[in-house]
């Protein structure tokens, strides 16, 4: 499967790991957000390299994992793998790990909820090798 991994930029840490326990089952993760460097978002070329690169993993992914705490730029993932999905008319696998901060109808559309990384990570099968 291939994963688009969204969380906030202070969670960047957790959310490396979840990337990396991901790809160790053999999936794919679309992008990894967390090894850019923050100096990108001091200029404008900088942040248009960031998004860019966000946009392209998300369009690249079958499914999106928000691992909260979500912020801003994880909503805006949210939502353009949902339109991107739709547009298609792809199924929608969005999975939620964590308690969000507060609760917005548009996370309803998540399939399912995880509590932790730890009961995401045993649900999701490992990828067999062919």
């Amino acid at each position: 499967m291939k994963f688009y991994v969204s969380s906030s930029w202070l969670n960047r840490e957790n959310a490396r790991a979840l990337m990396r326990a991901l790809e160790a089952q053999g999936h794919e993760v679309t992008h990894d957000w967390t090894q850019e460097s923050e100096s990108l978002l001091e200029t404008e070329e900088g942040r248009i390299t960031i998004v860019e690169a966000a946009l392209k993993g998300i369009l690249e992914a079958d499914r999106l994992v928000l691992l909260h705490p979500g912020r801003e730029g994880s909503h805006f993932e949210f939502g353009c793998f949902v339109v991107d999905k739709v547009a298609r008319r792809k199924q929608v696998y969005i999975y939620m790990i964590g308690k969000p901060e507060r609760e917005t109808p548009f996370y309803e559309l998540a399939l399912r909820r995880f509590v932790d990384v730890e009961e995401f990570l045993a649900w999701v099968p490992p990828t067999v090798a062919a």
